[in-house]
């Protein structure tokens, strides 16, 4: 399974409509493992090894292939109740 879309194609579409409001837009998210926090490379410009990526094609794929998701991403009873 590959991923189905770039990452910011919702930015993209969303400049094709005038909804009335400004939207924030930010880069794809990690959790730190130093600051034990979900972050971005904006404010936090952690080493590769230190990020925990929680993309949910990460998630859909570990899931497939009935893998454990780190407990950063996803509770255990949740991962289970999903396999």
């Amino acid at each position: 399974m590959g991923k189905c879309y770039h990452p910011y194609t919702c930015q993209r579409i969303l400049d094709e409509f005038d909804i009335g409001i400004a939207p924030l837009r930010y880069e794809e998210s990690f959790l730190c493992r130093r600051c034990g926090w979900m972050a971005s490379e904006k404010v936090c410009p952690p080493g590769p090894n230190e990020r925990v990526v929680t993309s949910q094609t990460r998630i859909r794929e570990s899931l497939t292939k009935v893998e454990r998701l780190p407990t950063e991403i996803l509770r255990p009873e949740v991962s289970e109740i999903l396999r």
